[in-house]
């Protein structure tokens, strides 16, 4: 069995060493929880830097989406983040009066694909619906990346006889 046994003897090296050696262990725990504390702290800024500016894509509010010709619907919208959207794909999917999904379904389309926009500036995406006329409700689907690659999407409703976006939604994608 493990015992210590003081005598009257005790060499001032050895007692030296040993809290030498715990003001040592001690020292480790807390300097490993003050870097833990850092790289923590690190990763948050590294977070809030990238949401600051990444960028943000939504339908334009003082432009309303329009089918300009049977099979071409044209959505205003805007990139109000502080970063570039890049790599763009919108589509669309029918909805009924009511802006739930349509029973006749929203048939074969082409996705509007833009290659960026940058940060405070619009655009016109053409998604190409076949089939549509004018005056539908629709979900519009944004997905974008921004400078570091992440992936980013909206979705909206637009409800025609409310002539406004409802529901909108911007998260990863």
């Amino acid at each position: 069995m493990l015992a210590l046994e003081f005598t009257d003897t005790v060499d001032p090296a050895a007692l030296a060493t040993v809290v030498v050696a715990l003001v040592a262990i001690v020292g480790l725990f807390f300097t490993r929880r003050a870097l833990a504390q850092t790289q923590s702290e690190i990763d948050l800024s590294r977070r809030e830097v990238e949401e600051a500016h990444r960028p943000v894509m939504v339908p334009t509010s003082f432009a309303r989406p329009v089918v300009v010709t049977t099979g071409v619907l044209a959505v205003p919208v805007s990139n109000v983040g502080m970063g570039p959207a890049l790599h763009i794909v919108a589509s669309a999917k029918l909805l009924d009066s009511d802006g739930k999904p349509s029973a006749a379904g929203s048939g074969e389309q082409r996705p509007a694909m833009i290659a960026g926009l940058g940060a405070g500036e619009q655009t016109t995406l053409e998604i190409k619906p076949s089939r549509w006329t004018t005056g539908v409700s629709f979900e519009l689907t944004v997905v974008y990346s921004d400078l570091a690659g992440k992936q980013w999407g909206t979705v909206g409703r637009w409800v025609n006889d409310r002539e406004r976006y409802e529901g909108l939604t911007v998260d990863r994608a």
